[in-house]
């Protein structure tokens, strides 16, 4: 590649341009995919006030970086870096709107969602599927197990439940083998 034309981002060293990525696209905390359930928050008050923010488009399920639009290099390696690296919750109590999550599961497609590596619905009411049952089943039944290929696995802490979402089971070490050669122009 012409270097005249290339990303001067892509002149650095390979090293460097992961930490780059790394720093623009891994969040400390999991990124959430629909409002919060009511027992998520300290008032009533406070859950209305987030919820109408979700109504309002104000907050939303995550987009994809802005780095992953520069170029196809980039692209590549920030999307793996985003879904992996990342933890990602949806809500799944009776209070929430669980389409908001599918949608957006929906929506990456399913090589994204083979990339994910922690998404979990979750409700931090740890006995709220003994009180509510039914919720859990119609997330079992969902698009999510049903038409995208998720398989739903049970974790359960005294402070909350989560549901693990597993999309694939590839090597979750098996990253960024071949980002050095994506970066200097070899194949994917």
């Amino acid at each position: 590649m012409d270097t005249k034309s290339q990303s001067r981002l892509l002149q650095l060293p390979d090293e460097l341009i992961l930490m780059i990525l790394e720093f623009a696209i891994v969040e400390d905390e999991p990124l959430l995919l629909n409002c919060g359930c009511d027992s998520s928050y300290e008032s009533e008050e406070e859950w209305e006030e987030d919820e109408t923010l979700w109504q309002d488009g104000e907050k939303h399920s995550p987009y994809q970086p802005a780095i992953s639009r520069t170029c196809a290099v980039l692209r590549s390696v920030a999307l793996r870096m985003f879904y992996r690296e990342n933890a990602f919750r949806a809500h799944y109590c009776y209070a929430v709107d669980v389409g908001v999550a599918i949608s957006w599961l929906q929506c990456i497609g399913p090589k994204n969602r083979s990339l994910l590596r922690d998404v979990c619905f979750w409700d931090k009411n740890a006995q709220y599927d003994a009180q509510s049952p039914r919720e859990l089943v119609k997330l079992k039944r969902s698009e999510v197990a049903r038409d995208m290929g998720g398989r739903i696995e049970n974790v359960s802490t005294e402070e909350s439940t989560c549901h693990h979402v597993i999309f694939d089971d590839s090597d979750e070490n098996a990253h960024y083998e071949l980002v050095p050669q994506l970066f200097r122009g070899g194949e994917d």
